[in-house]
């Protein structure tokens, strides 16, 4: 009897540590309010690590700043930082640590906030979805490496056919935020120039 308890004792002792590690991922897949979408690639975080991307494009919502967002593969950390413009100097908001989980990076600071990458080159434009459970829902951000007035039409070709994949079914209008360059005025026709070289007679 006294073997028993002490066996089962020791099947506690061992067990216990497992159920702590295991409670954390149960409880938050129980919880989630927030969609893991259809990836169009099964991305690499480390691909994208130490360049600045610039949130051009948003849905559904826009802001009024330039959000600058940077992953440092060697320890793992992910930054945002603001610009007024998409030149100008850089304002560190946070540094966090990921947290990986399927094709879901979380935030370990924020570990209810996630950031999923949809599809990218890699080289410069990726499609991300972040979400954060409670909150108001899935946002989507087309990130460039560079500052640029207009998004290329074959890039937003596949950000669409991407979005389509997905699962979203909302119908996405894109908004221009900050970090975008101005787009470039049509100069007038200049007819009176034209006039003048018309033939006299």
């Amino acid at each position: 009897m006294a073997y028993e308890r002490r066996l089962q004792c020791l099947k506690l002792i061992v067990l216990t540590p497992l159920f702590f590690n295991l409670v954390p991922e149960a409880g938050l897949a129980k919880g989630l309010k927030c969609p893991t979408l259809k990836a169009s690639m099964h991305a690499e975080w480390n691909w994208l690590g130490g360049q600045e991307w610039l949130e051009g494009l948003q849905y559904p919502d826009k802001t009024d700043i330039c959000y600058v967002l940077r992953y440092f593969p060697a320890n793992n950390t992910f930054a945002i930082q603001t610009k007024q413009g998409p030149a100008g100097p850089v304002k560190v908001l946070a540094y966090y640590k990921f947290r990986k989980q399927d094709d879901r990076q979380y935030l370990i600071a924020h570990d209810v906030k996630f950031y999923q990458i949809l599809d990218t080159d890699y080289a410069n434009w990726v499609l991300l979805h972040h979400c954060q459970e409670g909150g108001s829902g899935s946002r989507y951000v087309v990130a460039l490496s560079t500052p640029m007035a207009e998004v290329p039409a074959k890039v937003m070709k596949r950000v669409q056919d991407a979005m389509a994949k997905s699962g979203e079914e909302r119908k996405v209008t894109w908004r221009r935020s900050p970090c975008m360059l101005k787009k470039p005025t049509e100069k007038p026709s200049d007819t009176l120039s034209m006039a003048r070289r018309k033939p006299i007679g």
